[in-house]
């Protein structure tokens, strides 16, 4: 009767082979993640402007009254316009 040798399992270069490109799927995920997480915490990068910083009662003073002589109606019947202008030349 013959023999049969039969090879089972996984050869070490196999093995390797499938480890380092796990490692390095994982590692540049990390990387991808890593900057996702830090633009979203860091509103500068993300490009949403800050508020400035209010000190004493004569900053927030300052804050009201430009508030107070902002016309929002003016300021949405002026983009309505443009708006419809565009429109229309399209």
């Amino acid at each position: 009767m013959k023999k049969l040798s039969k090879k089972q399992g996984f050869s070490v270069i196999g093995i390797l082979v499938v480890v380092v490109s796990v490692a390095l799927i994982g590692f540049v995920g990390y990387l991808f993640y890593n900057n996702y997480i830090v633009k979203d915490q860091n509103p500068v990068a993300s490009g949403v402007p800050t508020a400035p910083e209010i000190v004493n009662a004569v900053d927030l003073d300052s804050a009201k009254t430009i508030l107070d002589n902002i016309n929002l109606d003016t300021d949405i019947d002026t983009d309505l316009t443009q708006l419809e202008s565009e429109l229309n030349n399209f």
